[in-house]
């Protein structure tokens, strides 16, 4: 399966949108967009999943953790042509917010047009967890080690996907965002 990352770290104003279109026969996809954005950071994107071949796969997983003033507005589409039968598609979009000023606007939709498919998709927005900070300081973490540790872990099983070196400049920007830099 192909992974293609999509990243957005920067603390600057940016509208992208992305059309990936699967339209080989059992043709295969990963999509991994993680954004860790911090003071002015505010993104616009729309990804379109088009699925025109039948036994074609794809796999979304986006994280997002937003800092300061920042603002995240994703809208995910996966579309199957009605021709397309085994087909599986889904998209998990979730954010964590670390700011009482970052915001969140997440809409994953679909569009099947062929009922012998798989497809799902789901959004969630939270906050850390005042339980979990609480369960690991009363384990001896500081309060920013705490929130450092669930924070990564947030995120691990998307920036896992990737390589060392943009695992590395994400845990980096983590860090900026976080005022642990």
């Amino acid at each position: 399966m192909k992974t293609i990352p999509i990243l957005f770290l920067d603390n600057k104003e940016v509208h992208r949108d992305y059309n990936f279109v699967l339209d080989k026969p059992g043709q295969s996809l990963e999509i991994v967009v993680l954004a860790v954005l911090g003071e002015n950071g505010w993104v616009f994107s729309k990804l379109n999943i088009h699925h025109k071949a039948p036994n074609t796969t794809s796999n979304t997983t986006v994280r997002a953790v937003l800092g300061s003033n920042s603002f995240l507005k994703l809208d995910g589409v996966i579309r199957v042509d009605e021709h397309c039968s085994n087909v599986q598609a889904e998209l998990k979009e979730r954010a964590l917010l670390i700011s009482d000023q970052a915001k969140v606007e997440t809409i994953p939709s679909m569009e099947v047009l062929n009922n012998d498919v798989k497809v799902s998709h789901g959004a969630s927005v939270s906050r850390l967890s005042e339980e979990q900070l609480f369960y690991l300081r009363s384990r001896g973490l500081t309060l920013q080690a705490a929130s450092k540790l669930l924070t990564r872990g947030f995120i691990a099983d998307a920036a896992g996907a990737l390589k060392r070196p943009l695992q590395l400049k994400i845990e980096k920007k983590l860090d900026s965002i976080m005022g642990y830099a």
